[in-house]
């Protein structure tokens, strides 16, 4: 899988030190109010996205393109929780047999992990994520405004 890849601004705070050309990071604008509930969502879906969606905004974590991910991810909340219903009334067990909702269980269980993960919801994914939250200045605009505050000569009042 290798390193991930050093961020931009990350590589001209330490000076870019192997020289080489920078490129721009390419990061769509964040979300500053959570779009609207996606119609297409279940009931329980609904109430994820509302749980999440304005959390994810205020880090401006959440971008336009990350709407539809955002939407399969608290659907496939919901299909947890609407299939586990169906195996606690059930039992986990049919005859002699795994019950049927027992394998979609699992693979819904398998897609909330995987997009838990790209939002940054586990523990572990987390440490990986870096959200600014609203109003809050970016660090990399703070550093460089600081050191050009120190490189400009400051001006006195003429004393008469």
């Amino acid at each position: 899988m290798g390193r991930p890849k050093t961020p931009a601004a990350l590589k001209l705070l330490r000076g870019n030190p192997g020289k080489k050309t920078l490129t721009a990071d390419v990061n769509p604008p964040a979300v500053k109010e959570p779009y609207q509930v996606p119609a297409w969502l279940s009931k329980d879906a609904r109430v994820v996205w509302i749980k999440v969606a304005p959390e994810l905004a205020k880090l401006n974590l959440l971008t336009i393109v990350d709407l539809e991910p955002l939407a399969i991810y608290c659907q496939a909340v919901s299909d947890v929780i609407t299939i586990t219903k169906i195996l606690n009334k059930d039992g986990p067990i049919k005859g002699s047999r795994k019950h049927p909702a027992w394998n979609a269980r699992n693979e819904a269980i398998a897609t909330v992990h995987r997009y838990a993960q790209e939002f940054g919801f586990t523990p572990g994914a987390r440490t990986k994520v870096t959200g600014t939250p609203q109003g809050a200045t970016d660090l990399l605009d703070a550093y460089l405004n600081k050191k050009k505050e120190k490189l400009e000569p400051k001006t006195s009042p003429k004393k008469s």
